[in-house]
């Protein structure tokens, strides 16, 4: 026997398809709703406490597909000391300092991170004066890593300027108000689920924050912020061994991506120097908009990458000799 339909005809939404329903303001600047689900992100919520009440989230620092980072206050420190801990999908793995966190999407490991500041491309535009000088040594710094990535083997898989970050000094000892005033105070959006002719409406689902978290803008940050000039190389989710098989699919966006990733479907690490040319392009492309490049530089730089976006993987230049190449040598 068929078991009885409400009144008004509707029935109960399944949990699994509560997702589906989900909807936010500002959805270019906030990861995707469909990710809060089984399986997927940790739902936070601005003053959630984690590790067993050690860390308070304050600030949100930025998102990617697998995985939501967030700014944290260590209440367990004597003085203020702040992390940035990334939160993982559910049921991945990483190494490094961690603890879990469960959520009714399953089981998290959260890492803990030094906090970073802003991705490399933005903070060489803010600079207009010292851009252009800036840029070479921090592309230096970013070659050598991936020298060193290759060295031993590697290929990152996902070389581009999001995933490139400088630091900014510490910011421990201040207080929380001192800190949104170097960073901003977090911004929210609201979470609503969508009306449906089909199921009942509901107030809210287990899967998904009430609301969601802007990341700090640091094109808005205090004049106060001051940067390191260390560059970090982030995001390693789709890095390989290529002394073993390559992956059956390669996560880095088309625009990055080498031609022997988009037709072959394979890739080793000549796919990060094609991702490195493009990248060098990018971020330099940027910085004309406020610095024209000048004749003796576009000459060096044009050769620089030509070395670096040629079509045959193995005729690409190698870390080491991008590194010895005279645009990383002359002050133009």
């Amino acid at each position: 026997m068929d078991s009885p339909q409400p009144a008004d005809g509707l029935k109960s939404t399944p949990p699994e398809h509560v997702w589906r329903l989900l909807t936010v303001w500002w959805d270019d600047f906030l990861e995707a709703l469909h990710g809060y689900r089984p399986g997927r992100y940790h739902p936070i919520h601005l003053q959630d406490e984690l590790c067993d009440g050690r860390y308070i989230v304050i600030h949100k620092l930025g998102y990617g597909g697998h995985s939501t980072v967030w700014l944290c206050k260590d209440q367990h420190a004597k003085v203020s000391i702040y992390v940035s801990i990334k939160i993982l999908v559910a049921d991945d793995g990483e190494d490094g300092k961690h603890f879990v966190s469960d959520s009714g999407n399953g089981r998290h490991l959260c890492l803990v991170y030094p906090v970073l500041g802003p991705t490399v491309d933005l903070t060489i535009k803010l600079d207009r004066e010292q851009g252009k000088h800036r840029f070479q040594d921090v592309a230096q710094q970013v070659v050598g890593a991936l020298a060193l990535l290759h060295g031993r083997k590697i290929c990152h898989g996902d070389f581009r300027p999001s995933n490139i970050l400088l630091g900014f000094e510490s910011l421990g000892g201040l207080e929380v108000e001192e800190v949104f005033a170097r960073l901003g105070k977090p911004h929210t959006s609201k979470v609503t689920i969508q009306p449906s002719r089909s199921w009942k409406p509901l107030e809210s689902t287990p899967h998904a924050p009430r609301y969601l978290v802007l990341p700090v803008d640091f094109s808005r940050a205090g004049k106060d912020l001051v940067y390191d000039p260390s560059v970090h190389v982030i995001d390693f989710g789709e890095s390989f061994d290529v002394s073993k098989p390559s992956p059956a699919r390669f996560g880095i966006p088309i625009n990055y991506a080498a031609p022997e990733v988009v037709f072959d479907k394979s890739g080793a690490t000549a796919m990060d120097l094609w991702a490195l040319g493009c990248t060098l392009y990018a971020i330099r492309l940027g910085q004309q908009l406020f610095n024209l490049i000048s004749e003796d530089e576009a000459v060096d730089l044009a050769d620089l990458l030509q070395g670096l976006l040629r079509y045959e993987p193995e005729e690409r230049l190698s870390t080491q000799e991008v590194l010895k190449h005279p645009w990383f040598h002359t002050r133009y």
